[in-house]
């Protein structure tokens, strides 16, 4: 989760989204919730993909769903 954080927010190193969204789907795969927020940001920022609301509240909700009060 934190390496997607990382990634996506270029800190201390240049941004990688692809990298970004493989840490994030790896934190949801294992039980973070949190990485559902994570790949939410980077949807509705457009982050190595078109912006796209929609999917940003999809995941968002997903998150939600599984206990992220985020």
């Amino acid at each position: 989760m934190e390496l997607g954080r990382y990634y996506s927010q270029a800190l201390g190193i240049e941004p990688n989204y692809a990298e970004a969204a493989k840490w994030f789907r790896k934190a949801t795969d294992n039980g973070f919730d949190r990485g559902f927020a994570g790949l939410g940001q980077m949807a509705l920022l457009g982050q190595g993909q078109p912006s796209n609301p929609a999917s940003a509240f999809n995941l968002f909700r997903q998150g939600a769903e599984k206990g992220d009060a985020y």
